[in-house]
């Protein structure tokens, strides 16, 4: 199955463009146009606009079920919820329909991402969340994206071509200082920016000690002169002990490395 992926990749587009618009219209038949993602005790709905996205709907609950569970243990105690790195809006919804009703901040660069986003939480009538068209790092200011695969979006580097837009970088520690409710529960996605999410709120980890869930991207890290063993001295620095949730190619299926981490404050786990 690798291999017929890898072989998937230099098909040239003329042929996969067709393709992809049949492969989509067959879905769009048989499935309709929206996915119901089940939780515990309710559901929401998602719409798609390819077919990335009509997978990743309904995949949701077994692509990466030890992140998804731990991030759901963890929400009933969160009053405010961090989702650093967007996508379509399946872990904002997750937060924003939970019964207690904690505020949502969504940050996601990619404009089509975000657009997604919007309409998710429409269809499903959310209309508190906070939505950030910006990507977060260590400090402020502009950076550029480029488009990886599907609807994956990363920060562009030396490494990565390409370069498809221009968007802003704000801080965590920035944000709350401007006076948006500090989170309780942070998920962090970013392809391989996670150091320099976690460096731009250093301030918030201190006197607010939120739970992080992340995922890290060793191969990814490295394209920002960064790795797994800085993330975690950082972390461990800041007074923060981590829990490994899945190993490095476990689990989904997926072109790259990445593991799960969940971090709590050693005075809140003690």
């Amino acid at each position: 199955m690798n291999s017929l992926r890898k072989l998937w990749r230099h098909v040239p587009d003329p042929v996969r463009v067709p393709f992809r618009a049949a492969r989509l219209g067959l879905v769009r038949l048989f499935a309709g146009s929206v996915v119901s993602v089940p939780m515990a005790g309710r559901r929401f709905l998602v719409a798609y606009r390819d077919y990335h996205q009509f997978r990743a709907a309904r995949r949701f609950r077994r692509f990466e079920p030890e992140f998804l569970e731990a991030f759901e243990r963890e929400l009933p105690r969160a009053r405010c919820v961090y989702d650093i790195g967007g996508f379509i809006g399946l872990y904002a919804l997750t937060a924003a329909t939970a019964p207690h009703a904690p505020r949502v901040c969504v940050f996601e660069p990619d404009a089509a991402n975000l657009a997604a986003i919007r309409r998710n939480l429409d269809l499903n009538g959310m209309q508190t969340v906070c939505l950030r068209h910006c990507a977060v790092g260590d400090r402020n200011g502009t950076v550029a994206m480029t488009r990886a695969h599907g609807s994956t979006t990363s920060v562009a580097t030396g490494a990565t071509a390409h370069p498809t837009d221009s968007v802003p970088v704000v801080t965590v520690d920035g944000i709350v200082a401007q006076g948006e409710m500090p989170p309780d529960l942070v998920k962090i996605d970013v392809e391989g920016f996670e150091l320099r999410v976690l460096q731009g709120m250093r301030e918030t980890l201190r006197r607010h000690c939120p739970v992080v869930l992340m995922e890290l991207h060793p191969d990814f890290l490295r394209r920002f002169g960064d790795s797994e063993d800085a993330v975690a001295a950082f972390m461990q620095a800041a007074g923060y002990s981590g829990c490994l949730l899945r190993a490095p190619g476990l689990g989904a299926r997926t072109t790259h490395r990445q593991k799960h981490v969940i971090y709590r404050a050693e005075a809140s786990a003690a």
